[in-house]
């Protein structure tokens, strides 16, 4: 389908707090189809109202106070669900020619590596500290990955297989197109490995990253298995989750490390310089 992004921002000086992105999901995430319960004819038709977030974080200082806490949860609210019945409600599929009539009724996030302290307990009530009140946005654990993918293999090898099943004329090594497939990269990689006589297994790199589920809508696994056609989505604005998660998580960091203060451009940089030098990574 597309993809769209949206950064937030501190009002009072202007500067980045954070950003996020939404993309086209993972055609085969086990975990997230057994939760859902999906079968392979759900997923068909009903994946156009999922999508993915592969990209969550904050900047200096605000990670040090919760701001991916805070970034996260805009991810549930009322613009991003309207700027996504904008642009893919009356769209019409482009390998089925079906109109879709898309709605958004889950997002799905994937930590970077093993557990992820940003997502665990992402849990924002209207009144953050009173467990009675209403919740206006939660993510749920919902499994893990297998630890299969192509995160381990350099550009320039991929490059080198790449090249390798394009001399054999193999499809894979121009399927990048929209409707050639899932995950092209994967399947070039088990081809090429393939190839040259070695294992494709060796695409699984073992390292399982937890699976998390923002639900957008309420009703939204009979949207997904097609039991309705939509439900009503009564989203908070990102007025109303900032205001909270503020509350809930980025003022109590505030006060208890108040050395985020201190910290200045020249100081983040020299850090990360550091550390680069370290790992003997090119600059």
């Amino acid at each position: 389908m597309g993809q769209f992004l949206s950064v937030a921002s501190n009002r009072s000086n202007g500067k980045l707090i954070g950003i996020f992105a939404l993309g086209d999901p993972v055609f085969n995430l086990k975990a997230r189809d057994e939760w859902i319960d999906w079968n392979q004819a759900h997923r068909r038709d009903y994946l156009t109202n999922v999508m993915d977030a592969y990209v969550v974080g904050a900047v200096p200082p605000y990670a040090q106070l919760l701001g991916g806490k805070l970034v996260t949860s805009l991810i549930g609210s009322r613009e991003v669900s309207a700027h996504f019945r904008a642009k893919y409600g009356r769209t019409t599929g482009i390998i089925s020619g079906k109109r879709k009539r898309a709605q958004l009724a889950l997002v799905t996030v994937t930590s970077a590596l093993g557990r992820s302290s940003i997502y665990n307990r992402l849990h924002l009530r209207e009144q953050p500290f009173d467990v009675s009140s209403p919740t206006l946005v939660k993510l749920q654990r919902i499994g893990e990955t297998t630890g299969y993918g192509h995160f381990h293999l350099p550009d320039e090898i991929f490059a080198r297989l790449r090249s390798l099943i394009a001399q054999d004329q193999h499809a894979y090594a121009n399927g990048h197109q929209f409707g050639d497939g899932p995950n092209w990269r994967l399947r070039v990689a088990r081809v090429g490995l393939q190839t040259l006589g070695l294992d494709p297994n060796l695409v699984r790199h073992g390292i399982k990253r937890e699976v998390y589920a923002m639900p957008m809508t309420e009703g939204f696994k009979d949207v997904l298995k097609g039991n309705t056609r939509r439900t009503l989505a009564k989203r908070p604005s990102t007025k109303e989750l900032s205001s909270a998660a503020l509350e809930r998580w980025v003022l109590p960091r505030a006060e208890a490390r108040p050395e985020f203060r201190n910290l200045r451009k020249s100081d983040y940089f020299a850090e990360h310089l550091s550390l680069l030098a370290e790992r003997e990574l090119p600059l």
